[in-house]
This record gives structure tokens, sequence and C-alpha cells, in this order.
């Protein structure tokens, strides 16, 4: 078994075993599998140690995707297609949340969903596996207190990114400091937040409020959301870090 013991969240620590089960299966009995959705974070842990004997994809549902599944198999045998793309429109402005939300209520578990994506207030896109897009489809009849129209999909049409600047001023490039500034929270408040797992930085838990971060890093908050490391912007007199940040809109 691969040692996983430099991973603190025990939760992470438990997917990813479950994962390399199956991917010990997939070798020992030559057949095909298919891991849940996975973020970059932890596919980067596990490309490593799909064996040079087996083929892999990984698959998003389209091009740009964030959670992807990986399908591992032996290389006779072919390929076949995992996801399926489900449309939600609504007459009312609904949220990544509330969608996650609603399809959670259904019993479902973050693992088995890939990403939301939204093109407008409006219309918005669910991964899934095959598996579960029938249950879904059948049973997710409101978003939040929303009735929607669903159907399926055989591509996702997504909306352009839009970011908010904002520029501030830390001392240290230390991740509690950019936090703190970056969501208008206290210091002490930060520092609590990281070493109680709400954190991570591009995608991998962190819970060491010491922790350096740099230009181009993504950073999460639970319950207060995304903020992107967007440009260094040079030292003040008293050398002070000018930063500018990203956030998603």
């Amino acid at each position: 078994m691969v040692n996983l013991d430099f991973i603190q969240d025990n939760s992470l620590k438990e997917k990813l075993k479950q994962t390399i089960e199956k991917i010990e299966i997939a070798d020992k009995s030559n057949r095909s599998i298919d891991t849940d959705f996975l973020d970059p974070y932890e596919r980067s842990i596990i490309r490593p140690i799909i064996g040079h004997n087996l083929e892999y994809y990984e698959d998003g549902g389209y091009d740009e995707a964030e959670r992807k599944i990986i399908q591992i198999y032996p290389p006779y045998i072919e390929r076949t297609e995992k996801l399926s793309i489900i449309k939600i429109i609504s007459k009312n402005k609904i949220s990544h949340r509330e969608i996650l939300g609603s399809v959670l209520g259904l019993g479902l578990v973050r693992e088995k969903i890939g990403d939301i994506v939204s093109n407008g207030d409006f219309e918005h896109y669910l991964i899934v596996k095959n598996e579960l897009a029938n249950y879904i489809h059948s049973n997710l009849e409101k978003v939040g207190n929303y009735k929607i129209n669903i159907s399926f999909s055989d591509k996702v049409v997504c909306s352009e990114k839009k970011f908010v600047s904002r520029e501030f001023v830390v001392k240290s490039k230390r991740l509690d400091l950019f936090i703190s500034k970056a969501f208008a929270i206290r210091r002490d408040l930060a520092k609590s937040y990281i070493e109680n797992g709400f954190c991570k930085v591009n995608f991998a838990p962190i819970k060491s409020a010491s922790s350096l971060i740099n230009e181009g890093d993504l950073v999460s908050l639970r319950g207060y959301g995304r903020v992107f490391y967007a440009e260094d912007l040079g030292m003040s007199k008293k050398d002070n870090y000018f930063i500018r940040a990203k956030f998603p809109v």
C-alpha cells in the first residue's frame, strides 16, 4: 500500500486509500475501473500510482473541468464513456451552492458529483456518473424553492468566468495574513480556520497558518469562497508586499 502519511486530512486520506485499492484491483484482475470525482490535487497523487501496464484517462465532461474521474484499464480494453451531462433551466436565479445542496439532498455524496457549470444566471450544467444520471433526472424537481426544467445534454455551455480584483498590503506572504486581508477577517480567526482544516491552497488541505503562498496560488476558505493570488505589485518602503487578488463572481 502506498504511504499516505503526509496527508493530514483523514477524510481525504480515506478517499485516496479507497481509490488506490481500486487501482490495485484493476491491476490484478485485468479489468477496467473508474474512480470517484477527484480534484487536481487528488489526481496529482493518484497518477504516479497507476501501473505502467495500465492505461488511464481523465474525464470531467468538458475540456476545462476541475473535478474529473480517472478511468483505468488494460491497454486491450476499449475505453467507454462514463459521464452524463444534465442541463438545468430555471426561471429564477439559482447558485452553485443551491444546486449542489439540492443534489446532495437526494441522498448522494459529493464524490459522485462533478463540476457544476453556469451559463448565465438561469442555465446550468451538472456532470455526473452515468449510473446516477437517471436517478437525478427523475428526482431533482427543485433547486432551493424554485422549480426547474431538467434534461440531458451532449455538451456543456459556459459563460466566460468573471473576476473582481482588489489590491492590498501584507507584511509577509504567510497564509493567515493573506486570508485575513482577502476575506476581511481577523488574523486570529483566519489562523483558527486554517488550523481546523477549513483552508486549501491549490486544492491541497493546509493546516499551517505560517505556510507561505506565492503568485498564481488559488486559496479557498470554507464558507467564504475562493481567491487567486493574482500578482505581486512590488514592495513598500517598509518592505511590505503589495498584492493584487482576484475573486470569482
